[in-house]
């Protein structure tokens, strides 16, 4: 704990200082975290994932069934799903927290890539 604690101070009122300090933001790099955006961050990611999760039963259970897809297409187009809507989810929580997609437009592509080539054996 104690290596733990040691580069925000040596003793409870160094200790202190710094964590109010924290409650206004944290730097990382060139990127400034503050309470509030990893809070929306937190709320998107969470909201997102949940729809997600509804949506893709919705489909897998009641909508893919009534149609004449076989089997094996309703598992790729669900997996489908899940990956692209995983995408978007991490892609707007991101944004909340007020990094901008052209940052993170290199590892979406190599992301999308590796994605292709995974399901291009299912497909």
């Amino acid at each position: 704990m104690i290596a733990f604690l040691a580069p925000l101070g040596t003793g409870p009122r160094q200790l202190f200082q710094r964590g109010g300090k924290y409650g206004s933001g944290l730097k990382v790099g060139e990127f400034d975290l503050m309470p509030g955006p990893i809070f929306r961050f937190l709320a998107v990611l969470v909201i997102g994932i949940v729809v997600l999760r509804i949506l893709k039963s919705w489909l897998k259970n009641s909508f893919l069934p009534q149609t004449r897809v076989e089997s094996g297409m309703r598992g790729s187009l669900t997996t489908l799903l899940n990956f692209v809507g995983g995408i978007v989810v991490v892609t707007l929580a991101l944004s909340a927290l007020g990094i901008s997609v052209n940052r993170i437009a290199w590892i979406a592509s190599a992301l999308s890539v590796g994605i292709g080539f995974g399901l291009q054996a299912i497909v």
